[in-house]
């Protein structure tokens, strides 16, 4: 071949590599505009243009990894994740990408292991974060013993232990340890700017516990924190109940009702028991046809049917009956 040829042919395949190089560096540039922008489908579709050209561009694949697990697109994340964990076993956040997407799809055993894995290395990762989300997969396989002794290696001075402490106070719950979880709640408020639900919990603990004034207390606080807070409107509803305030227990249940969908029929039952106990006749009705509409196969329902039916007939009927067919089902 002509030398002269061969020279240009030489001089084309470098302009047309130095072309492409520049479209890359381009889109690459324009991605991770777009990524800090939280402008994340554009920016996949720029991070495919320049992955098409360089299939093994790191940072490419790293922030379309973080792009999908931000869209909820958290398959596509750990797919990423496992090919750049193939390509570039050094770094450990390819690793704790795919761990995090895995715990997100609720995959605990898959995300416990990679974090076991990560635990286990030499990593600037972390170690807390670690601990936490491991602490969680266990927390989640129901494997409670285990999750406390995760969640108790958070640094208690690190951003992760408020969650730490409650979730450690949830799984002991769990093993039916009331003191013990009320410790972890009390240190979560100590240890910093904590949740309502942290006082909510404190407050099914001490009920348990039989404590109600301590109970209520907290439930008290919750709300001021939260007045979304249904389920602690609910039990101040029956703590009120038990105590034979019926118009303070009513007002509760009412604002479960608005708040709390959720919890709304447990709030209807509860309500609709308070209107029968102060012979309420048709505001008992109203939110028993609720009930009906909502939960028709419910026994505590059926009860509650049984018992409207016999006043509105005349017919005798128990009060203590009442009263303990509520309390064994509220």
């Amino acid at each position: 071949m002509n030398r002269g040829i061969l020279v240009g042919l030489v001089l084309i395949a470098l302009f047309l590599a130095s072309c492409n190089y520049l479209s890359e560096n381009k889109n690459l540039v324009k991605a991770n505009q777009l990524f800090k922008k939280k402008d994340y489908e554009n920016a996949i579709a720029l991070y495919d243009q320049v992955l098409a050209i360089d299939t093994l561009n790191s940072t490419a694949l790293y922030n379309k990894a973080l792009s999908f697990e931000a869209i909820g697109k958290h398959l596509e994340a750990i797919q990423v994740a496992t090919f750049l964990m193939k390509h570039y076993p050094e770094d450990p956040r390819y690793r704790y990408v795919r761990a995090n997407n895995s715990y997100l799809i609720k995959n605990f055993e898959s995300a416990k292991s990679d974090l076991t894995f990560l635990l286990a290395g030499q990593n600037d990762l972390d170690k807390n974060t670690l601990y936490l989300y491991r602490g969680l997969c266990f927390y989640g396989l129901e494997y409670y013993i285990q999750a406390i002794q995760d969640f108790s290696k958070v640094d208690l001075e690190s951003a992760e232990s408020t969650k730490a402490l409650f979730f450690r106070g949830r799984s002991y719950e769990f093993l039916n340890s009331c003191d013990f979880a009320i410790r972890s709640y009390e240190k979560a408020i100590e240890y910093g700017h904590v949740h309502d639900k942290v006082y909510y919990r404190l407050g099914v603990c001490y009920e348990q516990l039989k404590e109600t004034q301590r109970a209520l207390y907290y439930y008290n606080i919750a709300v001021r924190k939260n007045p979304a807070n249904g389920p602690a409107y609910l039990r101040r509803g029956f703590i009120h109940f038990k105590k034979a305030m019926y118009n303070q227990a009513i007002q509760n249940y009412s604002k479960a009702i608005e708040v709390d969908s959720v919890n709304r029929p447990e709030a209807l039952k509860g309500r609709c028991s308070s209107f029968l106990v102060i012979d309420s006749l048709v505001a008992a009705e109203r939110d028993l046809s609720s009930l009906n509409e909502l939960i028709p196969e419910d026994l505590f329902v059926m009860s509650l049917n049984q018992i409207i039916n016999q006043m509105k007939t005349k017919k005798e009927y128990n009060k203590d009956t009442l009263f303990q067919v509520i309390y064994d089902n509220l």
